[in-house]
């Protein structure tokens, strides 16, 4: 119990923001204030987006917590963009569980000149040596082909995040702060992924 660190991160439209102001709304309806802070960076130009939660879960609401956090004091982090995650290596260490989409999106300076980029592997392998636990999947496609949407991943991941801290944040903490069908999609990536 104490102070717990999430990041989420991912490119302009993929709804970062909106992942993020759900999560916020669970996180104050069961443990009070919350804070962070949002970088908006070309959300629409497929720039860099992200977004940093800080709460206190022993019951300490009252407690003022700073915008940012420590080095290697990450606990949470979500990459709907897997090479995303990268400008947050010094945040992550063993304490770290990063779920990631294998989804990669080339930045345009790579695009323009036929350059390569890093692969799914690669970056599996970098967080695989530097988090305590790395969780990949597929999840833009499953979302694809379970709910006609790539964007609905956002959701499946948040799902698997829930799973993923135990008693921390549960599918009825996230209920109240979503609508039936956002509900639906979240508890599909508790469940099945």
């Amino acid at each position: 119990m104490g102070v717990k660190n999430i990041i989420i991160t991912g490119i302009g439209g993929q709804g970062v923001l909106y992942l993020s102001s759900l999560l916020r709304r669970a996180l104050v309806e069961k443990y009070g204030a919350v804070t962070g802070y949002d970088v908006r960076g070309g959300a629409q130009r497929l720039g860099h987006v992200a977004s940093i939660i800080r709460f206190e879960d022993s019951g300490d609401a009252a407690r003022r917590l700073a915008i940012d956090f420590d080095d290697g004091a990450c606990d949470f982090a979500l990459a709907l963009e897997a090479s995303e995650l990268l400008k947050f290596n010094a945040k992550l260490s063993s304490r770290s569980l990063a779920i990631s989409d294998e989804f990669i999106i080339n930045p345009t300076n790579i695009r323009r000149r036929d350059g390569t980029y890093y692969g799914f592997e690669a970056i599996k392998r970098h967080f695989m040596a530097i988090t305590g636990k790395f969780v990949h999947a597929n999840f833009r496609g499953e979302a694809a082909k379970k709910f006609n949407g790539p964007l609905s991943a956002n959701l499946i991941m948040l799902g698997r995040l829930l799973k993923e801290t135990g008693a921390l944040l549960g599918l009825e903490d996230i209920e109240t702060a979503c609508n039936e069908e956002e509900f639906k999609i979240i508890k599909y990536g508790f469940e099945a992924i």
